[in-house]
């Protein structure tokens, strides 16, 4: 599973207990579950390019 990143600073992202959001654990600024779902997809979709890629 892909370690999701904060769209300010970078840091850390935790699930809050109600798993609506998540919050960052530098900055503190939460990103609601389709934020969320679109870096994920984000994620996926960079490293299948990646991995698409030919040398």
């Amino acid at each position: 599973m892909a370690l999701l990143k904060c769209d300010i600073c970078d840091g850390s992202l935790t699930m809050e207990m109600d798993g609506e959001s998540a919050k960052c654990d530098v900055c503190g600024m939460k990103h609601t579950k389709e934020r969320l779902k679109v870096k994920l997809k984000e994620t996926e979709n960079s490293s299948s390019d990646s991995s698409n890629s030919s040398f």
